[in-house]
Order: C-alpha cells, then sequence, then structure tokens
C-alpha cells in the first residue's frame, strides 16, 4: 500500500492488490499538519499498521499517537 499527504491535515492510503498494483481503494485519514506516519506490524498479524505520532502540534496533543491497525480485506 501506498501512504501520501493529500493536504496539511489529510492522509490517504492507497490500497494495493496482491500482485502490488495500484487499486481504486482508498481511505483518507483526517491528521494534524504535525504528524509522523509510521508503520510496523504492532499486533503480529502479519499486517502493517500505521501509527500517527504527533510530534510538534497543538500542546495538549503534542507527543500523542494514534494507531490504525490493517484488518486486512476490503
Amino acid at each position: 500500500d501506498i501512504i501520501y499527504s493529500k493536504s496539511e491535515k489529510e492522509l490517504v492510503v492507497q490500497i494495493r492488490d496482491k500482485k502490488a498494483r495500484r487499486t481504486n481503494q482508498m481511505e483518507i485519514i483526517q491528521v494534524p499538519a504535525s504528524t509522523i506516519p509510521l508503520t510496523k506490524d504492532l499486533n503480529r498479524d502479519g499486517l502493517d499498521d500505521i501509527y500517527l505520532y504527533d510530534i510538534q502540534g497543538d500542546p495538549a496533543h503534542q507527543g500523542v499517537i494514534n494507531v490504525l491497525i490493517n484488518l486486512g480485506g476490503w
């Protein structure tokens, strides 16, 4: 899959098929502008999950980590 910024406050996750080809399936995620997206299989199910780390946004949310768990299949 591909993760990219659509705007300062939106990330897009574009899904690839089993042959690693782009598909028309995508998810748009609202995030703070100062968020860094990282991927790792956090729950050891063989699917990469996304965790979003807010490095310098609103002081009330600075250092906040949001996790998006990959549930597989569309």
